[in-house]
């Protein structure tokens, strides 16, 4: 999955009035809150996550910046997770996946987007596996393929 580079971010400001992201907790995992940041282009909150298993060992990470309009991260997406080569593990990543775009609706976003390169199958696969999703689109950007799948709010996500 695509994230923001950081030159598409900078540091909190305190006229910014971003709220602390909270811990996150799935069936085995937990995704807590690592930094804070916010989207150069709209001042949108981008929250930095790490993503533990439930015997503490790090095994990822993740983000998810709280845009409102789908248009304005289009080719990077709201949500963002890797795992590290040696926890890589689609279902994990899928659920993962799946709770940044449950809390991303719960905070306010009807319309998520994730962006994938088009080669990456097996990420490509989990995101297909995502509940119910409302649009999958194709584009290049210089000269690299990406898949852009788009979760709405009431698409059973």
């Amino acid at each position: 999955m695509t994230a923001p580079r950081g030159n598409e971010l900078r540091d909190v400001l305190p006229e910014d009035n971003i709220s602390p992201p909270k811990i996150l907790i799935g069936e085995g995992f937990e995704i807590r809150p690592s930094r804070i940041k916010a989207y150069k282009p709209t001042g949108a909150p981008a929250y930095f996550y790490d993503v533990f298993t439930d015997d503490n060992t790090r095994v990822g990470i993740a983000s998810l910046i709280l845009e409102q309009d789908p248009q304005q991260v289009s080719e990077i997406g709201h949500v963002c997770a890797r795992l590290s080569e040696e926890h890589d593990n689609p279902e994990l990543l899928k659920q993962v996946g799946e709770l940044l775009i449950s809390h991303g609706h719960e905070c306010g976003l009807s319309d998520i987007h994730i962006v994938v390169p088009e080669q990456s199958e097996s990420v490509v696969t989990a995101c297909e596996s995502i509940g119910t999703t409302c649009n999958k689109a194709y584009f290049d950007r210089s000269g690299e393929k990406f898949v852009r799948f788009g979760y709405s709010a009431g698409g059973g996500v």
